[in-house]
């Protein structure tokens, strides 16, 4: 059950952040008239999915394929010629009578498979419809105009396009965005027209471009495109953060004394149950707060070469710990002394309701060893399939039980905090929470950069600071299991992760695509597609090869 639990909650949390990102860039594409061919979860080969185009979109592309054939030189001839002819007075008229006695037919004949492209055009050829011409044309004209508008390859193109696009099926079929689930669950994607991507289509190169392309479309648009995912990103995580902050506050813990995880790197360090913060790196400690954000400006300041001093009380007696930047992360192993876990609800029929027990107990030891709120789960997990002594509060009475843990590591309760520390608590309003679930977003984007300088400097470990999916998932069923809160609380993070993780300048991010425009608006000329497209596949590679060694590394973590 922990693994369909893990995997079932890494689903929800990479589906919600995945869905947001492309949806970022889905309408900023949508904003700037460019047309969107595919809207994708997951990366090819496709699954399933439906194609779905508005009659506002078919008539703004009509309006824009109008616009470029009425421009093309080749066109303005034969317009002239039927103006002569007295068959059109306008350049639109010309083209409708155009559409109406030649038409296209695709060169290949053999029914089209339901692949991936499935949606591209195949080759095409003019034909010519000789009885829809009024019946006094003559032969030598109508052989003129066939050439004419055959001959002109640009001209051509666009007169196919602008037959696909006046008509509904035609259109559905090759102008339409096709939203699909993909069987690689490794991400999302939007393919928009014109632009070298993923996909590293780069077909559309051979002919110009057209207005509802991304290359066609101003830089500033183009940019905003790019950012759109990682500024989705960053709104759902202050969303989250405001609804968090308006909805339970925030909370202080009024404490530095810690507990220690057993085999820790904290115990490695020689921190000790009961120690008492003071100070970290000169910086003055009064609440666990204070920590938090003491360590994480030690880390990015470096001040001890590599280590962080941490000046404490052990039973009365102030020493100080000089200890290894590698070891602050999520495992370093220390915790507020003096949360203990509380039940919340008891599953009927599971173990711990055949012990006796209940609501508002508080669990203080698992085999004669004490136990607070943060050890209590992993306690019970490394325990699984096996009986453990259980002992408990109730009502200030001390009782205990003998119970075997299932399988999958839980005992059936669900568990919330009993505070033996003093605890201030901070409620917003509701527009007090919104500047406020600001500036806890920027604190932690802040934080993610200087993490990533840590792994870049060789100030952290790369091992112990990358998650993978599997940690992911982990992570998410833990989140799961603390409540609707916690969850939220950890999609806001991963979602400023994501964030950064995209924005990273890097070939085959966003922030890599972000870089090739930055160079073009500086030097006023575009970066090459030849050199885009290498620059791409290798990003791409180097991404598959860095995502391989993180899940090595998740699997040999386990």
């Amino acid at each position: 059950m922990t693994i369909i639990n893990s995997i079932l909650y890494f689903g929800i949390t990479i589906g919600i952040l995945v869905i947001i990102h492309e949806l970022g860039h889905f309408l900023a594409a949508k904003f700037s008239g460019m047309k969107v061919d595919r809207f994708s979860l997951g990366f090819p080969p496709r699954a399933f999915g439906f194609r779905w185009a508005s009659e506002k979109l078919q008539q703004k592309f009509y309006k824009e394929i109008v616009a470029t054939i009425t421009l093309t030189p080749a066109f303005q001839v034969i317009h002239q010629k039927l103006a002569e002819q007295k068959f059109s007075t306008s350049k639109e008229l010309s083209l409708i009578f155009l559409s109406t006695v030649f038409g296209i037919e695709d060169d290949d004949k053999t029914e089209k498979s339901k692949t991936d492209d499935a949606d591209m055009r195949p080759s095409a050829h003019l034909v010519m419809y000789d009885e829809k011409f009024p019946s006094n044309t003559s032969k030598e004209f109508k052989d003129e105009l066939f050439n004419l508008l055959s001959n002109d390859q640009q001209l051509l193109d666009d007169f196919i396009e602008y037959v696909d696009i006046s008509g509904k099926e035609s259109f559905k079929q090759y102008y339409a965005t096709d939203y699909c689930l993909s069987w690689l669950p490794i991400g999302g994607f939007v393919k928009v027209s014109g632009m070298i991507d993923e996909s590293m289509d780069t077909e559309f190169l051979n002919r110009p471009p057209k207005p509802w392309e991304f290359r066609a479309r101003p830089l500033w648009q183009r940019m905003l495109v790019i950012s759109a995912g990682v500024i989705m990103n960053l709104i759902l995580a202050v969303l989250i953060f405001w609804y968090l902050n308006f909805s339970q506050g925030r909370t202080v813990l009024q404490t530095t004394e810690i507990s220690v995880r057993s085999n820790s790197n904290a115990i490695k360090s020689g921190f000790i149950k009961k120690d008492k913060i003071l100070k970290i790196n000169d910086r003055e400690i009064t609440n666990w707060n204070d920590l938090l954000e003491a360590q994480q400006i030690a880390l990015a300041n470096n001040e001890y070469n590599g280590k962080i001093r941490y000046d404490i009380l052990r039973n009365g007696i102030a020493q100080s710990l000089y200890i290894q930047n590698s070891y602050i992360n999520d495992t370093f192993g220390i915790y507020p002394h003096g949360i203990l876990p509380k039940v919340g609800a008891v599953e009927p029929g599971k173990p711990a309701d055949k012990i006796g027990l209940r609501s508002n107990d508080v669990i203080i030891s698992v085999n004669n060893a004490d136990v607070d709120f943060f050890i209590l789960s992993e306690s019970i997990r490394r325990n699984a399939n096996t009986s453990i002594n259980l002992g408990w509060l109730r009502n200030g009475e001390r009782m205990n039980g003998t119970v075997t843990v299932l399988p999958e590591g839980r005992i059936g309760i669900s568990l919330d905090t009993s505070n033996t520390v003093s605890v201030q608590h901070i409620q917003y309003s509701v527009f007090e929470a919104l500047p406020a679930g600001i500036a806890y977003g920027v604190q932690i984007t802040k934080l993610s950069y200087e993490n990533i300088w840590h792994l870049i400097s060789g100030n952290a470990s790369i091992k112990n600071s990358l998650a993978g999916p599997v940690r992911i998932a982990q992570m998410s069923a833990q989140a799961a299991e603390s409540g609707l809160n916690g969850f939220l609380a950890f999609v806001g993070l991963l979602s400023i992760s994501l964030a950064i993780l995209n924005i990273f300048p890097f070939p085959a991010l966003d922030g890599g695509h972000l870089m090739f425009l930055i160079y073009e608006g500086i030097f006023r000329r575009e970066v090459p597609a030849k050199v885009k497209l290498v620059v791409q596949q290798a990003g791409f590679y180097m991404l598959l090869l860095l995502m391989a060694f993180i899940l090595f590394n998740d699997i040999a973590n386990l």
